[in-house]
């Protein structure tokens, strides 16, 4: 690097010279001088003053405001060859050089660019050491923290944040503790946790030496907290106690740039309480203060703050309903975020390729929506329903980019919950043009809108999983990557226990958060790793997630088939009603009724109730649903498999158990009209993963194909004794070959260890669903030598970490279908921890079922599976087998016995029946030659005994 060396004392003259004319505002002169400095170390090899040089220089623009010229002069240091660090010192120096970097872009508003460039910094120049070290906590931690709460990613949010709020505690520094919690109350807030905040601010409000500027920054963000929670006297109170503060910190001088931002989010909320009230003049005095403000501050308009105080102006005029007015300041929103886009006609809109993960770009363009919506239904001109429908489009499009960009599960359901509120109002306007023009590129919208709600993450999963195997990545970097999710998903589960009081207190809640924070930098380094080295994973990984189109999966059905796909609104509930030569978009009225009568019907077929159900009660309830959820689709005789994409509460139910509306004599469970008397049912988590699952290609590495799990517990103190799961498994093992895991052999780490090997997997076990915590419900293993419940239960979370592949999977055990039902996702089953972990299909069920019952089953199933039937043809005949025995009598007809079982997923067969019939074949064959055989040696035998 070095070609000659620099005189230490001429570098120390300059250096000083450097510093003098800084001192004096002389920022020309200085910034020459540092130049001069750069030059001599670069000559001396010494690359941490170097690089120093360069941070002093952009140091100088950024206290100008030209944080574009600090990053020009920050990007030259680069322009000579620089190498990774060497030493200490250089560590320190490159950290600086990209925490000074990350913040320019910050300030420029260009937070994605900022996001990675302090990620980077956390993965490559964060050792361990520095983890706890107050500088990276305030200048990486708690800048990256808030960024991912712009975009939305609140589990990282809360884990940086709480990280930096620790480290300002560690050092006794109560204010920077004070900005931990600010930050922290605003993630709260955005996760309906309202209270948690408000508890938080009120006890930062109480420590000792808190700065002015920082109880100003609480009292603000506590009169927000008040205000979102409908409280908009204590609203009131606290927020002008803020400005109170914050202009008297602004008379005297003392006010950093940040308090002016401040001040105008604090009119903001001055603004929003003021037209909650009703008082509209006060809100757009408050309003214009706050943009004012903000202009004065920032220097331009194109900011993310300016968009949200217009974005408050627009939903300000959106109540007077005066959409026009509404629809300028929303239009403004758009153009102070989105880059290069100044048009003033609010009618267009920015081309797709402009835009990126930002949730300010999708507010704005909501709120034009519902102003266009208001519009068509003040002049009825279809036009403004397309302008509504143009915007929605485009949301939906800013929607995937920020899914793409969350790191955490959460993160993303939340998103997706979000996008369903959203996607009503959207299919409400289709459901209104299909309606007026007849066209089916209204079909067609339909569907990417309901399918853009329904199993997003599965989806992201699976194709991740594709992609994997796609770019030969070696078994133990991806062996790697899963043992590191899912130790993380066992800490995680630890301190979430730890903080509930609930869980083992041998490691303290900061020593939990240190083994999670090791843990996320060893995922990343992976990350980095698989970017590094597998350029063509991490693009496919980037890509945009292409959606199947509505001809797509017609393609799929056959004439004597049907797909019906679901949407549970607030009001309504779309249904898609899609066939080989048609597609159909039904809209039904959706009253309260519909929630409590499935799951009062669910509740019915539970265990506990099902010896004091009447079956007239049943039928009457299994009829209404089957009037509001069937009935308008007037299916074809023809057709004989329905295939379900269910929404809401509907993925609670199994449709098999509705009851058709015909007659019936000696009406008893046993004569009811079920549904699967007429129809083979199937289900699918969304139309995507469906066509995913049916271009699935059976990995040829496979070493069995049938696992069989059963702990039985026969000895257990935990677990209820399952006397007949030893015989289902080893019943199916003489079907179909394979290995079985039995009592104590059945561990979950053997388990997690051999399970990729199958193609089919079944475990016959207890499980347990938690609704309030499904990251956490669990399939249970042998116990038997060990007291530890996560050597014992396998975690969801676990799940989501593992890569099976498998083709099929039997989960034989208590409600593994049932879990918490995320809006827009699905419910967040075991059975679902298994699609994610990339099993094909899944046989799963939705309440606890009957050992008894279920062996034989079980047993009848993989009978017809062999005979080369599809799956769900397979367990409907199975259960219809159940029914028809003559031992089964009127309550042992009882839905509990035999409905909670339901087939997801890819429904192929697995066997070939041209097989199965050659094979048939060929035994018929054996057992006539052995016939002839015998008889030919009997007679042999007698003739030698006569003789």
């Amino acid at each position: 690097m070095a070609q000659r060396n620099s005189s230490p004392d001429l570098i120390q003259q300059y250096a000083l010279s450097a510093a003098t004319f800084e001192s004096r505002e002389m920022y020309d002169s200085a910034v020459h001088y540092y130049n001069e400095v750069a030059r001599l170390y670069y000559q001396n090899d010494q690359l941490d003053e170097y690089i120093n040089s360069f941070t002093n220089i952009a140091d100088i623009f950024i206290t100008e405001g030209d944080y574009q010229m600090a990053i020009t002069w920050l990007d030259s240091a680069y322009q000579r060859p620089v190498s990774s660090f060497r030493n200490e010192d250089e560590r320190l120096a490159l950290l600086e050089w990209h925490l000074f970097k990350a913040y320019a872009f910050e300030q420029l508003g260009d937070f994605v660019s900022a996001r990675a460039i302090y990620e980077s910094a956390k993965l490559k120049l964060v050792n361990k050491e520095a983890f706890e070290d107050f500088y990276v906590g305030k200048f990486l931690y708690q800048p990256l923290g808030n960024i991912y709460t712009r975009f939305g990613d609140h589990e990282e949010a809360v884990k940086l944040l709480n990280k930096f709020k620790s480290i300002s505690f560690q050092y006794g520094d109560n204010n920077a503790a004070a900005q931990a919690i600010n930050d922290l109350g605003i993630v709260y807030k955005t996760l309906n946790r309202h209270h948690l905040a408000i508890e938080e601010y009120l006890n930062a409000l109480n420590f000792p030496q808190l700065s002015p500027a920082n109880e100003a920054l609480i009292k603000s963000n506590l009169a927000t907290t008040y205000y979102e929670t409908h409280k908009l006297k204590q609203g009131l109170i606290y927020v002008n106690e803020a400005i109170e503060i914050f202009e008297k910190l602004l008379t005297n001088g003392k006010a950093s740039v940040q308090s002016y931002g401040y001040l105008a989010w604090a009119y903001n909320l001055l603004g929003l309480i003021y037209t909650d009230r009703g008082q509209f003049g006060e809100a757009v005095k408050h309003f214009r203060q706050s943009l004012d403000l903000s202009v004065h501050t920032y220097g331009t308009t194109k900011r993310r703050e300016i968009a949200k105080i217009y974005i408050s102006i627009g939903e300000l005029f959106l109540k007077q309903d005066l959409p026009d007015q509404a629809l300028d300041y929303f239009h403004e929103a758009l153009k102070c975020v989105v880059a290069n886009f100044d048009e003033t006609d609010p009618s267009l809109n920015p081309g797709i390729q402009q835009l990126y993960a930002e949730n300010a770009i999708f507010e704005a363009m909501a709120g034009k929506s519902r102003a266009f919506k208001i519009m068509h239904s003040q002049t009825n001109e279809v036009k403004y329903l397309n302008l509504a429908l143009t915007n929605y489009q485009l949301i939906r499009e800013v929607e995937k980019l920020l899914r793409k960009d969350f790191q955490h599960e959460s993160s993303k359901l939340l998103l997706t919950e979000e996008s369903h509120l959203r996607s009503e109002q959207a299919l409400d306007i289709v459901y209104q043009l299909y309606q007026i023009t007849n066209d089916s590129i209204y079909l067609e919208e339909a569907f990417q809108i309901i399918e853009n709600n329904k199993a997003s993450v599965l989806l992201e999963s699976l194709k991740d999983l594709k992609n994997k195997d796609f770019s030969n990545i070696p078994d133990w970097l991806l062996n790697k990557e899963q043992q590191l999710k899912s130790m993380k998903g066992i800490y995680e589960k630890q301190l979430l226990e730890y903080s509930l009081n609930t869980g083992d207190d041998s490691l303290s809640v900061k020593e939990l958060q240190s083994k999670l924070f090791d843990l996320d930098n060893e995922l990343g380094m992976v990350e980095d790793k698989l970017k590094q080295e597998f350029p063509n994973y991490y693009q496919l990984k980037n890509s945009r997630m292409a959606s199947i189109s509505l001809d797509e999966i017609k393609k799929m059905v056959d004439r004597h088939s049907d797909v019906i796909e679901y949407f549970v609104g607030n009001k309504s509930i779309y249904i898609l009603h899609i066939s080989a030569n048609s597609t159909r978009l039904i809209s039904v009225a959706k009253d309260s009724s519909l929630e409590s009568q499935v799951l009062s019907l669910i509740n019915m077929v539970m265990g506990q109730h099902i010896a004091t159900t009447k079956p007239e009660d049943f039928r009457q309830l299994a009829d209404s649903i089957y009037k509001k959820v069937i009935s308008p689709l007037n299916i074809d005789p023809k057709i004989q498999n329905l295939t379900i994409i269910p929404d809401g509460v509907l993925g609670y139910l199994p449709f098999d158990i509705l009851t058709e509306n015909k007659e019936v004599k000696n009406l008893n469970y046993s004569t009811l009209p079920y549904l699967i008397n007429t129809y083979t049912l199937s289900y699918a988590f969304s139309a995507n993963v469906l066509f995913e699952n049916h271009h699935y290609q059976p990995r040829e590495d496979r070493d069995y194909s049938f696992l069989g799990v059963a702990p039985v517990y026969p000895q257990s103190s935990q677990f209820e004794y399952l006397p007949f799961s030893k015989t289902e498994v080893e019943k199916i093992q003489t079907y179909l070959g394979g290995n079985v895991l039995l009592d104590g052999e059945a561990t979950k780490a053997k388990f997690k260890s051999i399970a990729g090997d199958y193609r089919i997997l079944h475990i016959s076990t207890h499980a347990a669903v938690i609704d309030s915590l499904p990251l956490y419900s669990w399939i249970g293993f042998s116990d038997a030598s060990t007291k530890n419940q996560d050597h014992y239960k396998l975690y969801l979370s676990e799940l989501y970490a593992m890569n099976l592949g498998a083709e099929l999977a039997v989960l034989s055990a208590c409600e593994t279908g049932r879990g918490q039902f995320s809006r827009g996702e699905g419910i967040m089953s075991l059975a679902r921890g298994f699609a994610y972990a990339g099993c094909q299909s899944i046989i799963t069920t939705l309440w606890p079922v009957n050992d008894g019952s279920t062996a034989k089953i079980m047993e009848a199933f993989y009978h017809f599976l062999q005979k080369g039937q599809s799956k769900a043809e397979a367990l409907r005949n199975a259960k219809l087998k159940y029914l028809k025995t003559g031992s089964v009598d009127d309550l042992g007809a009882h839905p509990f016995f035999w409905g909670a079982y339901i087939p997801v997923g890819n429904i192929n067969p697995i066997y070939n029946k041209n097989n199965y019939i050659f094979f048939m074949w060929i035994a018929m064959a054996f057992i006539i030659l052995a016939g002839i055989i015998f008889i030919y040696l009997k007679k042999r035998y007698s003739a030698k005994n006569g003789q």
